[in-house]
């Protein structure tokens, strides 16, 4: 479990056989298969050139079994992350001992499986060489059964550097491949300018990126296991929704069956308990069609249910079972539309024939070091998603395929995953030893994540098409034409042949994308087809606005930056670090562009003080603010776009980034802003110089009708100096303007600096949307000292806290303690209404330590002092 603060964490209910193994490899209590895990307490560990034996945890790494030893800090603390660049220049090695009994020796096959080694990685079983790796993403099994003896075994595994193994392929390349990891604040590991990570199937991210520090890790990092048996197994399972009706959905289980000589056997399909197809083996491939009538469909998050179906398959001869599988199965289908419009080509994902507007976010990393990373933190992070509204998440091509627990926890929550083959930002070797890596990590990964009904694309890269074209890298005259051809040559192999073939032959079911972002697989973005990521506007320094503009088809990266809450940065600094200037502060800030963007726009749009609380603060309200108009101008103009995933949902360790949620599971202003922006049904303006247009936006496919827009104009005090009703319907998924007015016949005279506009969306007497407008920047309002009381009650084991405000307070947090987390903080209060905020399972006694703007600005102005 890492050490985290997540809280109102929720119970992870796991696959049924999967609490005890992964989804392939799990096996019922009734079978003949033996499993038995290899992963705990009983490893140690040493550098390679030492005797110096350590305890070690497996799964883990060799930086967290360091820090356990006390041989280190802590990584994350004030610079250890430039102290710490030593540990990735040796090797080291792991060593445990296991007992073969009758139980094993008896059997047939004795296999040795690793579901992760990072990364290049000798294995030997009792001094024999049994296993040699050099991809971190592979899973890797070979059987030991010759070299076991009985009683003690010993088992070792010597990781090699993945600097040491680097370098000299670098060095001894005939020109430099472009791009790769590296940043201008992060720790080179003593190899300088050499970017060796595309050398290498590891985690990109682990060499340093914009948001996250080098280190770059080895070790046993995902489970171990010994899996026994003698006549058959089942080796892998397929499961092809091949039909989808109302009445009935028709189903294959691909089976593919391990035998040295095919047993007399059957293989059964079991849905729900409920046997649903029996057939016999004739070869180690079968097939088993079978039905599901009235079939309940699995749907993403606000737009159903995602129903999951328990499927068992057996095989069975002999009078017993040699092998079971199980696994959920989620009956829907996905589409990727991509179809000419007349702004250019759609790119929207259907889902069960229906539309959806993607909501989410980009996932990357969620720990420095992988294996701290447990179930219960993955479904905690989706279940976060799901709770704002989220219906997508893409995991990211600079990080890793991820655990399984992820994509459950996503199937269980009704979020689609578009996933990324682990590239990013690079070009990558062109030899065909290589590309037979990438061949075996893809078919490897496409096999074990294949089944998840969450899963809903494969995209091959991340900004490589767009970086080739506009980032000048196929101009560049360093490289001579001969040598951009080969590199261009060698991408074209792998994400326009290689991996769409794979994909089409091993998950045919499933949409492929070369590269993000692309208008067409061969082409760089553009506004009008494909996919966008919009990060000009930091380069420029462009004011918020140009999101009005600069809009494609389907937003998969934009974004703010901000710092982490106050009580993240004391987690790594000490009381003199507090300071945007200093180098600890600044050490984990790895985006050259920041923190001087983000107080750039704190002081265009804020009256902020300069203390350091008051920078990290606004700067946080600068990314909500930001982000809720960003949001709001993507679902606004739906259906031109029709998905936004916004950089990045989470960091993977404690520092200044674009999440929205910090290392510690701590949520910036910023998520409950997107919670509020993503919402099933929004109602948003879009304001310009001369004039306001209210939209209204409908997720669901209801219809909203007999409804009324309540738009009241009011000053900070609470009066109220005009009011408009009217009457509103929508179609439902659809985004539509319900009323427009120019600006001057909305504010009527009354100073833009000194008004709020209300608007409310009102069916049979309850709100089922709300917004407020403002028509100047914060910097300008001239807001009143607010008395803001706030009422406890019980609800059950919950806390209902009623917030209310004399007059109009902006971004209003109740600076509630760790545990307790609100339904919604930051937010605006309009005068004397009540806004119901609700704290699950918050224990008695809370106290709320109320802030809101004023208490950040320069100089607290005075109502009284306004009209004087």
């Amino acid at each position: 479990m890492m050490n985290r603060i997540y809280t109102l964490m929720g119970t992870l209910v796991l696959l049924a056989g999967a609490a005890c193994a992964p989804a392939d490899t799990a096996a019922p209590a009734d079978t003949a298969l033996v499993l038995r895990s290899l992963d705990g307490d009983g490893w140690s560990f040493s550098a390679v050139d030492s005797v110096a034996w350590m305890p070690a945890r497996v799964p883990g790494c060799v930086h967290t079994d360091l820090l356990a030893a006390g041989r280190i800090g802590d990584p994350f603390w004030r610079d250890n992350e430039f102290r710490q660049q030593w540990i990735d220049k040796r090797d080291w090695i792991y060593r445990t001992v296991f007992r073969a009994d009758d139980e094993l020796l008896d059997r047939r096959h004795v296999e040795l499986l690793f579901e992760g080694l990072d990364t290049y990685a000798d294995v030997s079983l009792n001094g024999h060489r049994i296993l040699s790796t050099d991809d971190m993403f592979r899973r890797w099994e070979v059987d030991i059964r010759r070299w076991l003896v009985a009683g003690e075994n010993e088992l070792t595994v010597v990781f090699r550097s993945v600097v040491t193994e680097s370098v000299p392929l670098f060095d001894a390349a005939p020109y430099r491949l472009f791009g790769g990891p590296g940043n201008d604040r992060g720790a080179d590991g003593g190899i300088g300018d050499r970017k060796i990570a595309v050398y290498n199937r590891k985690v990109p991210s682990h060499f340093g990126w914009d948001w996250g520090p080098r280190f770059v890790t080895c070790g046993i990092w995902r489970p171990v296991w010994l899996r026994a048996w003698d006549d058959a197994r089942i080796a892998d399972v397929q499961l092809l929704c091949d039909s989808l009706l109302d009445e009935r959905a028709r189903v294959t289980a691909r089976v593919a069956i391990a035998s040295d000589a095919l047993p007399e056997a059957e293989l059964s399909v079991r849905v729900d308990g409920r046997e649903v197809a029996r057939r016999s083996v004739e070869t180690d491939t079968v097939e088993l069609a079978f039905g599901i009538d009235r079939p309940e469909l699995w749907w993403p998050n606000g737009m159903g249910d995602p129903h999951l179906y328990d499927v068992e398959v057996r095989l069975e001869g002999a009078g017993m079972c040699y092998d079971a599988k199980r696994q959920p199965l989620g009956l829907r289908s996905v589409r990727v539309v991509r179809e000419p419009d007349r702004w250019g080509k759609s790119f929207y994902f259907e889902v069960n024939g229906r539309p959806m507007f993607a909501k989410g976010a980009n996932l990357i990393p969620t720990d420095c070091f992988l294996p701290r990373t447990d179930s219960a933190d993955y479904r905690h992070l989706v279940d976060e998603c799901a709770d704002a509204h989220f219906n997508m998440l893409r995991v990211w091509g600079g990080g890793l395929y991820e655990d399984d627990a992820f994509y459950e926890a996503c199937d269980r929550a009704g979020i689609l995953v578009w996933q990324d083959f682990i590239f990013a930002c690079a070009m990558y070797p062109t030899d065909d030893a290589f590309r037979e890596r990438v061949r075996a990590e893809a078919v490897d990964n496409i096999r074990r994540l294949r089944n998840h009904p969450s899963l809903a694309m494969w995209c091959g890269n991340n900004e490589m098409t767009q970086a080739w074209y506009n980032w000048g890298w196929s101009r560049n005259r360093t490289r001579t034409p001969e040598q951009r051809a080969e590199i261009w040559e060698g991408y074209r192999r792998i994400f326009f042949e290689m991996l769409p073939g794979l994909v089409a032959e091993h998950d045919p079911q499933r949409f492929y994308w070369p590269s993000s972002p692309s208008s067409e697989p061969h082409e760089p973005q553009n506004y009008t087809s494909g996919d966008v990521h919009y990060w000009k506007y930091r380069t420029g320094r462009l004011p918020v606005s140009v999101f009005r503009t600069e809009m494609g088809r389907f937003m998969s990266e934009w974004g703010f930056n901000s710092a982490p809450t106050m009580p993240t940065i004391e987690s790594y600094t000490e009381p003199g670090d507090r300071d945007m200037a200093s180098p600890v502060f600044r050490g984990h800030v790895k985006s050259h562009f920041e923190p001087e963007l983000s107080q750039y726009y704190v002081g265009k749009y804020y009256n902020g003080r300069e203390d350091f609380s008051s920078q990290v603060f606004l700067g946080q309200v600068h990314q909500a603010e930001a982000m809720k108009f960003v949001i709001e101008q993507h679902r606004i103009n739906r259906p031109f776009c029709m998905g936004t995933l916004y950089w990045q949902l989470n960091d993977c360790w404690p520092g200044n980034s674009w999440s929205t949620i910090d290392y510690y599971g701590r949520r910036k202003p910023a998520h409950y802003s997107v919670r509020r922006a993503y919402a099933p049904v929004l109602v948003a303006a879009d304001l310009t110089a001369d004039s306001l247009r209210v939209f209204l936006v409908n997720d669901p496919v209801t219809p909203i009708e007999g409804a009324t827009l309540v738009a009241r104009l009011l000053s900070f005090t609470g009066e109220e100096l005009s009011r408009t009703e009217r009457a509103v319907e929508v179609a439902g998924a659809s985004s539509e303007p319900v009323w427009e007015e120019s600006l001057p016949r909305v504010l009527a005279g009354h100073p833009a600096e000194r008004v709020v506009l209300s608007l409310r969306v009102v069916r049979q007497g309850r709100t089922i949307a709300s917004n407020e407008v403002l028509f100047t920047d914060v910097k300008q309002l001239e807001l009143p000292e607010p008395r803001i009381i706030v009422e406890q009650r019980r609800d059950g084991d919950d806390l209902l806290l009623n917030v209310t405000s004399s007059c109009y307070a902006k971004y209003v947090t109740l600076g509630l303690p760790d545990g307790c987390v609100p339904s919604d903080d930051c937010f605006d209060l309009l005068p004397g209404e009540t806004h119901v905020v609700r704290v699950a399972q918050a224990p008695d006694g809370v106290t709320c330590h109320l802030s809101n703007y004023l208490d950040f600005i320069s100089v607290p102005l005075k109502w009284d002092e306004l009209n004087n």
